[in-house]
């Protein structure tokens, strides 16, 4: 790894992080995994000419979000936003230790939306299920709305063209209105 000889690079700090992490009984697997996202982001930095930890700025860490973004797998696919997120936890995470431990005057992430995870998908499985089945589902009872139906049966067999669950809900439940 680049810089690994000088004490003051991102990647001799790496190893001390990890060590710290390993010292406080962090699992091998999360070693692993935050030593392997590690050394990508410092061979990042180490393409871009960046080679200590104080010269990583807001606008750095901002173009490593994209960058995340725009990589893409062996099979062309992109990284799942999940992966993006953990990889940018994982960077926070290093630049939260260096500033604690005072090799950083300042974190140059602490609130910083760049950091910030991306939107996951909260896609919901959608599951099968014949009429008779919802009916049997409502039959038994269970957790209930506000009309005393149950919830996931609603779901099932609502009108084709009905949206989700608010059509559902109870008109008495005042929801907080957005402003724009």
């Amino acid at each position: 790894m680049p810089g690994e000889n000088d004490r003051d690079s991102l990647a001799a700090f790496r190893r001390r992080y990890l060590a710290d992490l390993a010292a406080r009984n962090y699992a091998a697997e999360t070693l692993t995994q935050r030593g392997r996202d590690l050394a990508t982001f410092i061979l990042w930095c180490h393409e871009r000419s960046i080679a200590e930890p104080r010269d990583v700025t807001k606008p750095i860490l901002e173009r490593y979000r994209r960058h995340l973004h725009q990589h893409r797998r062996a099979d062309g696919g992109p990284l799942t936003f999940q992966v993006q997120a953990g990889r940018l936890s994982r960077i926070k995470g290093f630049f939260a230790w260096l500033a604690d431990e005072n090799h950083l005057v300042a974190e140059p992430s602490p609130h910083v939306s760049c950091l910030a995870w991306p939107n996951q998908s909260r896609a919901v499985r959608r599951v099968s299920i014949s009429r008779p089945g919802a009916e049997h589902r409502l039959s038994r009872g269970g957790p209930t709305t506000a009309h005393g139906r149950d919830l996931a049966a609603a779901r099932i067999i609502r009108k084709p063209g009905e949206s989700g669950l608010a059509d559902h809900a109870s008109p008495r439940v005042s929801r907080p209105s957005r402003i724009a």
